[in-house]
């Protein structure tokens, strides 16, 4: 059953919430100040007014909601008991029974009205029975006709409750019974609930001010007495205590008010030693360190913080910390980071002296906090870097330098170096001279890029001096150590300058040692402050490393020298080896041409006289000439072996990928005429795909088969394995018989040319097969060996590379 909820429960609840929105003003004006005793009556009256009046809305509220509810659902009841008693007078179309069914309820009590409609909206019975066979017309009973047949809420409001239900035969439609009650009683009843309600929470609010009043008065006094002794120990008589009697919470608050009092007043003297101690601490560190307030504020520091600012203790505390970092911001960002992610570390800073020097610093930071865990600050160190920065620099430089001269000359390489030396001394001048090894004389090398571009228009590079008679500048020639001139002008034994030479108002020279020699000198100028010990470390240094590369270009420019020396006689002998190459092919040509000549006539005219002079010959004569057409026969195959072998190292090898298992089927293919007759096992095991050129490859396998097929003619159970393998990056192949096997101790002459391990009368061939072999292998950047025992066979292995 559905249906739809009355607005009175709606209107209670906006109702509720504006009380609530009332009442959340009400308590945000209540005064935060002024007497305690008017801010307790004021906390409970409103407090207890909010709370009886919130629950007695609650109860109008659910009171209100049972009541229609209950009228909802009576009017639902009565709907459908009208429903099920006209069902069958509906379907006798019997006007006078349905009347009779609707007049049966006159006496309910609270009956608005009640009705049978058709399902075309004629009134077929109505408690008015004038209404009877009209048609309804207005908009809910309209609404009804083209609704779904299910309970049907028509009317809902604070006067009547209207409620249609459906009567139905078979789940169909034959019309609706309708029940109407009215709700006068229940707003009655509702308002006289509201007005004794409202009674109830004045008379309420009225108790709860004399309650308040009551506990007031009595909190009041007491409460304010604690106040008076806390006025007096903020005003510096810490020797007040409250004077409250009783065992009630007050009471206890004021005995452990003074015994807090008590505490505090022996802490004080604790508080006083520890700080001492805390000093000693601070100052015990060789490093700035530095405590900070929230607000940023410094509120103490320690000596060496004196020292890196300038500033006395006195003149520091109570300053913005940041006012003395030459980034204020930064700084800032810092110490708010502590605060907001926690501990800082490392944090790169520049402390500012009052003279103007500035100090590099790395800052580490983290919060202070009381007791009870609040955050009182922020205490930091720094660490001075500014050596640790310079080492850095310098590092920078050398590798600078070694860098640049892998592609500069050595001019280029010098000149760069007083760059960089100006650079980290803060000079503008830099000139560099090597001694000669009489250590009589020097030569000026070169100067730096800003002395020759600004200060310096004077001509002499590359002209030599006599230390005896040059001025000061070579004061560390003299005296064998880096010298020092802060005050030039003042020097009693300087020289004066050739036209176009820089003024100098200071400077630095520092000497090269290679051994007990000094072979060079560098010299820097006219930085802005004087120079000390740190800038004579950083320019000896520099100096060192470039004599140092210097020494070591002079031997690459002599190695240079000696390689273009070696190309030139390499290429030499390359075009001699080239021609010796070509006479010798030609020369190979040659020799096939003129002793394939003298080798057919002479097979020609052996087999003449065995043909012609047959019967002139006895058996020993035949048998020498075949003995000599044999071995023209060989020596015409041993000709086209030695041509085969030189044309393999010539030929232009051609990579594919090739298929090595049908490779040697097609071989064997090619062997079946020879093998026609033998009883031989050939095993073929899977063979990796290769890359190479598939001409050469064609014929390792056919002299590899062939020799074992040969080798192994001697058996009767003659056995040849094929396989191969993947080795890392190469590909490994191998032939293995179990023919006559060799020798291991001679396994060096095995891929040999003309190298035989076995006699022409045991094996027919020519010794050049597996030289060729090796040879192809070779030119495919592979390796060929061998495994072998007398008797048991032979195994030839050869290995390809596998492209990545």
């Amino acid at each position: 059953m559905k249906t739809e909820r009355s607005g009175v429960s709606e209107k209670a609840n906006a109702s509720d919430s504006g009380r609530y929105a009332e009442t959340k003003k009400l308590s945000s004006r209540i005064p935060a100040q002024g007497s305690f005793r008017w801010q307790i009556i004021l906390v409970f009256v409103v407090g207890f007014f909010v709370l009886i009046a919130a629950f007695t809305a609650y109860q109008v509220r659910t009171e209100s909601a049972y009541l229609y509810r209950d009228s909802t659902d009576e009017t639902i009841t009565l709907a459908e008991s009208i429903a099920a008693s006209s069902r069958s007078w509906v379907l006798a179309n019997d006007v006078a029974g349905l009347q009779e069914v609707v007049h049966s309820l006159q006496g309910h009590t609270g009956l608005y009205y009640a009705m049978v409609i058709s399902p075309s909206g004629r009134v077929l019975a109505h408690s008015d029975a004038t209404k009877v066979g009209q048609f309804v017309s207005d908009d809910q009973s309209l609404a009804l006709i083209k609704a779904p047949p299910r309970n049907q809420i028509m009317i809902d409001d604070a006067s009547r409750i209207d409620i249609a239900v459906p009567i139905l035969v078979e789940n169909r439609l034959i019309g609706w019974a309708r029940a109407a009650q009215g709700r006068k009683e229940i707003v009655g009843y509702l308002h006289n609930m509201m007005l004794s309600s409202a009674l109830f929470v004045l008379m309420a609010v009225a108790l709860s001010l004399l309650a308040a009043l009551y506990i007031a008065n009595r909190l009041g006094y007491r409460i304010g007495h604690l106040v008076q002794v806390a006025e007096a120990i903020q005003a510096g008589n810490y020797a007040a205590r409250a004077n409250i009697s009783g065992a009630d919470e007050i009471a206890r608050l004021a005995n452990s008010f003074n015994h807090m009092l008590d505490v505090l007043a022996r802490d004080e003297a604790q508080l006083r030693a520890a700080s001492l101690y805390t000093r000693s601490l601070i100052e015990a560190s060789l490093d700035p360190l530095v405590t900070i307030s929230a607000a940023g504020k410094i509120t103490d520091v320690n000596q060496a913080t004196e020292q890196v600012t300038g500033s006395s203790r006195a003149e520091l505390i109570g300053t913005d910390f940041s006012s003395y970092f030459t980034e204020p911001e930064q700084a800032r960002a810092g110490y708010l980071q502590a605060f907001q992610k926690g501990p800082v570390t490392d944090y790169p800073l520049a402390l500012r002296h009052r003279d103007g020097h500035v100090t590099d610093v790395l800052y580490n930071a983290s919060v202070y906090r009381n007791a009870a865990g609040e955050v009182l600050g922020v205490f930091a160190a720094a660490r001075d870097v500014t050596e640790r920065k310079m080492n850095e620099a310098v590092n920078a430089s050398r590798l600078h330098l070694v860098r640049f001269s892998l592609t500069h000359t050595l001019d280029e390489l010098l000149e760069e170096t007083l760059n960089e030396a100006e650079k980290l001394t803060g000079s503008v001048i830099g000139f560099f001279h090597f001694v000669e090894d009489d250590q009589i004389s020097l030569t000026l090398q070169n100067w730096s890029t800003r002395t020759k571009a600004v200060f310096c228009k004077a001509e002499g590079m590359g002209l030599h001096y006599r230390i005896d008679e040059a001025g000061v500048w070579v004061d560390c020639v003299r005296q064998g150590k880096a010298v020092i001139h802060n005050d030039y002008a003042s020097l009693p034994n300087r020289k004066g300058m050739p036209e176009g030479h820089a003024t100098v108002i200071r400077e630095l020279v520092v000497p090269v040692f290679r051994g007990t020699k000094i072979s060079a000198i560098l010299g820097v100028g006219n930085k802005p402050a004087n120079y000390n010990e740190e800038d004579v470390s950083t320019v000896s240094m520099l100096a060192d490393l470039a004599f140092e590369i210097a020494e070591r270009k002079k031997a690459e420019d002599k190695i240079i020298e000696l390689n273009l020396d070696l190309e030139r006689r390499v290429t030499e002998r390359t075009a001699q080896l080239a021609d010796a190459n070509k006479e010798l092919e030609a020369f190979s040509y040659s020799v096939s041409h003129d002793l394939r000549t003298p080798l057919r006539a002479i097979d020609g005219f052996s087999l003449m006289l065995l043909e012609d002079y047959a019967d002139q010959l006895d058996d020993e004569g035949k048998r020498l000439l075949n003995v000599v057409r044999n071995n023209t026969s060989r020596m015409a195959h041993l000709i086209d072996d030695i041509l085969h072998f030189s044309r393999v190292g010539r030929i232009e090898i051609s990579f594919v990928e090739t298929d090595m298992e049908q490779m040697v089927r097609d071989v064997l293919d090619e062997l079946a005429p020879i093998i026609a007759g033998r009883k031989i096992q050939i095993n073929l095991s899977v063979l990796p795909k290769a890359l190479c050129d598939r001409a050469m490859m064609h014929q390792v396998i056919e002299n590899l088969l062939s020799n074992a097929i040969k080798f192994t003619g001697k058996k009767d159970d003659a056995r040849i394995d094929i396989g191969g393998r993947i080795e890392g990056n190469q590909a490994i192949y191998y032939v293995k018989d179990n023919g006559a096997g060799f020798d291991m101790q001679y396994a060096n002459k095995l891929f040999g040319v003309f190298q035989r391990l076995h006699g022409i009368d045991e094996f027919e061939g020519t010794g050049i097969g597996l030289a060729i072999v090796k040879r192809i292998i070779n030119r495919h950047g592979g390796t060929v060996w061998a495994e072998g025992e007398v008797g048991k066979g032979a195994t030839i292995y050869f290995s390809i590379p596998i492209p990545s």
